[in-house]
């Protein structure tokens, strides 16, 4: 039986982050594709069933197959139980993993490759769940990454498959190719034309699930949603991929002709929600998380459209991170109040923004 040791998150936060990079396509608009691979192993009990020490067992695999195959050399090991909780809260504001499985009382892990582009967990819903992260519009690169990773452990362990419906997993959702495709997407012009609902109305019927910027939730924050496919069953991984990536070129298209018609028609309007946001951010002495997510995205509509110079993409990236609450908890000794918080966000904002400058 391994050793297991205790994870500092001071570890977690000197990570280098790849995917805040936005070098792929139109990531002024989606900002990443997500691809998320669910399996379990043939001859285990689902997890939610399993006895401890099948758990326990079923850890041993995966960490065993990591360890004798190339996976290993860029790539850490931890486990759940053995992180501190600010770590726990890092993982899930990167949406590595879930709160559900930071808060599981079962022995869980979760394996995090250079970069942060691919991760797996390991008793999360399903014995395993592959995800690969990727700035941008870039299913394939996302796809590839996670055969990657899937390749090497499907050469050393059996994952359970029935002939009829395909991959089991825990979720009948999911039952099938155990796929599921993620884009979450900047929409400020849908919002501000009335447009958005008129859109998720024809995505949805074709299958497509939307969600707002925290999991679960519906509302509109920040103008940023996940928008992923429903349904995996009776579909091969190639049909998910080409029909979830077709619907984004769709939404892609029409928030491009609604920023369009904004520049033409209904400018004033969205130039004074940036100015009032670039007014707050640059001023405020508190900034909760739920106003700093909406204000930001009347900066990033800012930058989209010429409006706002001197700060980057890949600088509101790194700040829309860095400005949860977990990433800030962690960076003031102690354990923080709320109110600490917020004033650590809203000096880290100006901070952010000192060379940004209104057109």
């Amino acid at each position: 039986m391994r050793s297991k040791r205790w994870h500092s998150y001071k570890r977690l936060l000197k990570r280098r982050i790849d995917w805040l990079n936005p070098k792929g396509r139109d990531s002024d608009i989606v900002l990443t594709t997500r691809i998320r691979l669910a399996r379990n192993l043939k001859g285990y009990k689902f997890i939610t069933r399993a006895r401890l020490e099948e758990q326990s067992e079923i850890i041993e695999c995966f960490y065993r197959a990591r360890e004798e195959s190339p996976l290993k050399a860029n790539s850490a090991f931890y486990d759940i139980d053995m992180m501190e909780d600010i770590a726990r809260v890092i993982l899930i504001e990167r949406r590595i993993i879930r709160p559900e499985m930071a808060h599981s009382e079962m022995p869980a892990a979760v394996v995090i490759f250079r970069g942060e582009y691919v991760s797996f967990t390991v008793n999360d819903e399903d014995h395993i769940r592959i995800r690969s992260v990727a700035a941008g519009r870039e299913v394939k690169k996302a796809w590839e990454k996670v055969v990657r990773v899937y390749t090497q452990l499907s050469q050393r362990l059996d994952f359970a498959h029935n002939q009829k419906l395909g991959y089991l997993t825990c979720s009948p959702a999911n039952v099938g190719t155990g796929l599921r495709v993620s884009f979450f997407c900047h929409l400020p012009g849908l919002f501000l034309t009335d447009k958005l609902d008129e859109v998720f109305k024809t995505i949805a019927s074709a299958g497509i699930t939307i969600r707002g910027f925290q999991d679960g939730d519906k509302q509109n924050i920040g103008n940023i949603f996940q928008i992923s496919n429903q349904m995996t069953l009776g579909l091969s991984e190639d049909e998910i991929l080409y029909r979830t990536e077709n619907i984004i070129n769709q939404v892609v298209k029409a928030e491009q002709g609604a920023r369009k018609d904004i520049i033409e028609t209904d400018s004033l309007i969205a130039l004074d929600r940036v100015h009032r946001s670039f007014a707050v951010l640059t001023n405020a002495y508190l900034l909760g998380i739920i106003e700093f997510i909406s204000f930001v995205s009347s900066i990033r509509l800012g930058i989209d459209l010429g409006w706002i110079t001197g700060i980057t993409y890949y600088e509101l990236n790194r700040l829309t991170l860095y400005a949860q609450p977990g990433h800030l908890s962690a960076s003031i000794s102690g354990e923080p109040t709320e109110f600490e918080v917020d004033k650590a966000r809203a000096d880290l904002v100006k901070s952010a923004l000192s060379n940004a400058v209104l057109a």
